[in-house]
């Protein structure tokens, strides 16, 4: 009962921006949800949208309360990686 979060740099992209590259996220996402998803309120910076091919992803299963997702993505960021920082605030009880 245990609510289980799985983080990582899975370089893969979802199924909807498909490039062939897609395997890591949809075999995760067989048995895990995306928190982006499942996340009652999200934001994201002016570098990147909510839906633009991401590398880093936080999945959790489905008993979990996501309260919010944020993806950290300042244009300023750009420059350093094709990365960017997932944040998730939880309700664990």
């Amino acid at each position: 009962n245990c609510p289980v979060y799985i983080t990582g740099d899975f370089n893969s992209q979802e199924s909807n921006e498909k490039n062939d590259d897609c395997a890591v996220y949809d075999y995760i996402s067989l048995f895990y949800n995306d928190t982006r998803e499942k996340a009652e309120s999200k934001t994201y910076g002016a570098g990147k949208t909510l839906y633009s091919p991401i590398r880093d992803y936080i999945f959790c299963t489905d008993n979990s309360v996501v309260k919010s997702y944020t993806l950290l993505s300042q244009p300023e960021l750009n420059v350093l990686s094709d990365h960017f920082p997932v944040f998730i605030d939880v309700n664990i009880s």
